[in-house]
């Protein structure tokens, strides 16, 4: 006869509808997720006034962080060892106290912090106020709006780029801090619309048009100057290019609800949209249960209501249901006492037995793949030993400290990592290769950099003989 097994369930499906329920409720409580539809300078707009071409170039020299709270950046940096330029682009919306805090807090406690601010409106004059810079931007347009400025920075770069819609520049008190570094000209008369300014240390570069700094002008025949404008400025606000994160400001930016950009029909404004990210946010939203929940259950409960009063009998009913539901749930769930899980005896093989005896028996027969698993091999052995590998450049400082010459490791380092590289195919030079001689040379280049580290790869260590010993009288048992 058949005996049949009780299933055992750790956690009671009810428990888990529960932790279901409070999760649905917590997610209606903090509303969809938000992937931000912006038609302004954002960092994530690819449309022709977002900021996502120059969040990409600079990428490719720079770790690139966009800002989306300052209060998390400035946990994020901390401490902060390094050097920091913040990049902000024609914010729209006004700065808060602890964004201000938070900011400064960064300033202070940085390795180097710089600031680079481009706007022709006023939101940017907050942070400047707090750092205690002299310069602000006025905040009026100057006309006509396309203007020619000349651009020449005390580090070396000078040149022309086209604005659009500028604002002047103003010093609150001149200085020898204060340089004036960007001019049009209005009515033959020269206007300041650039300024670089050291404020205790700080440097900072403020101008007054964010135009040059956006997709529709480094996209186009013209955004060469500007880019060329850019990349010296943050150059130089860094100062140590390997070592320096550069903050994009990503939370001062009117997010737009893509139903009602859809629904408004607005030509101007889906223009100034990427269609990806429209298309994004409005899945998102779409799916989150706080979009079709609250109709559904608003559905569900005007459906009930009314079949009660339809029919006096319906309250009993449900109670029937739930009752049954219930008799059914709980049976077939039975507790089970906690008890103490069994050791596990784990055995850390050292060795690479098989490997070896393929080797000594293969002689001039080792191919490619051969010298591959040799990598591999000597590339944990290395890693476990020394806590570095192969593909790192400190190896050889590494293995000097061990009693290896310098100049031996880094003649290691190179061989291996360069026939490795033409093997696994990242390269074809050199274009011929007899694997069999260039995997037994380094055999016996690795025999000689392991011997230090007490490991060896023709002959068992120590410990894999202990090992095959303990193996070999647990399975004769």
């Amino acid at each position: 006869m058949r005996e049949s097994r009780g299933k055992e369930v750790l956690v009671p499906g009810l428990l888990l509808l529960a932790l279901a329920v409070i999760g649905l409720v917590a997610l209606l409580e903090m509303g969809p997720l938000q992937i931000l539809t912006a038609p302004g300078a954002y960092p994530g707009n690819n449309g022709p006034l977002g900021t996502s071409i120059l969040y990409q170039k600079l990428r490719e020299n720079y770790t690139v962080i966009p800002v989306t709270s300052w209060s998390h950046i400035r946990q994020t940096l901390n401490p902060c060892n390094l050097s920091v330029v913040t990049i902000i682009v024609s914010p729209e919306t006004s700065y808060t106290d602890e964004d201000l805090e938070s900011i400064n807090h960064l300033k202070g406690s940085c390795k180097k912090f710089g600031l680079l601010i481009a706007d022709e409106g006023v939101e940017s004059n907050r942070v400047l106020e707090s750092i205690g810079s002299k310069v602000r931007i006025s905040g009026a347009i100057l006309q006509p709006h396309i203007l020619v400025a000349n651009l020449s920075t005390p580090w070396g770069w000078s040149g022309r780029v086209l604005l659009d819609k500028a604002s002047r520049v103003n010093v609150l008190q001149p200085s020898g801090d204060v340089i004036p570094i960007g001019f049009v000209e209005i009515l033959a008369t020269p206007v300041a619309v650039a300024y670089y300014e050291n404020v205790n240390g700080v440097e900072v570069v403020v101008v007054g048009d964010g135009s040059i700094f956006l997709n529709q002008v480094l996209d186009s025949n013209i955004g060469e100057y500007p880019l060329s404008f850019i990349r010296s400025t943050v150059a130089h606000l860094c100062g140590e290019l390997g070592n320096c994160i550069v903050l994009m400001e990503a939370s001062k930016y009117i997010g737009l609800d893509p139903i009602e950009v859809l629904r408004s029909g607005d030509k101007r404004v889906l223009g100034l949209l990427n269609m990806v990210d429209l298309v994004l946010s409005l899945i998102a939203r779409l799916v989150h249960p706080s979009t079709w929940l609250p109709p559904l259950l608003n559905m569900v409960n005007h459906s009930i209501r009314s079949l009660v009063e339809l029919n006096p009998y319906f309250k009993g009913l449900i109670v029937v249901v739930g009752a049954v539901i219930v008799m059914l749930v709980v049976p077939r769930e039975r507790r089970v006492k906690d008890a103490m899980l069994e050791d596990v005896a784990e055995i850390d093989w050292y060795g690479f037995g098989e490997f070896r005896r393929h080797l000594v028996s293969h002689g001039a027969k080792l191919t490619k793949q051969d010298f591959i698993t040799l990598y591999d091999m000597v590339n944990t052995i290395l890693r476990s030993t020394t806590g570095s590998t192969l593909e790192d450049p400190q190896l050889p400082s590494v293995l000097e400290t061990i009693g290896v010459s310098r100049g031996e490791a880094e003649t290691f380092r190179g061989f291996m990592v360069k026939y490795y590289r033409r093997a696994t195919g990242k390269t074809l030079w050199p274009p011929l290769v007899m694997w069999g001689r260039i995997t037994r040379k380094a055999i016996m280049m690795c025999e000689k950099i392991l011997e230090p580290l007490g490991a060896s790869i023709t002959r068992p260590s120590k410990l894999e003989l202990i090992a095959e010993r303990g193996l070999r009288s647990s399975g004769g048992s």
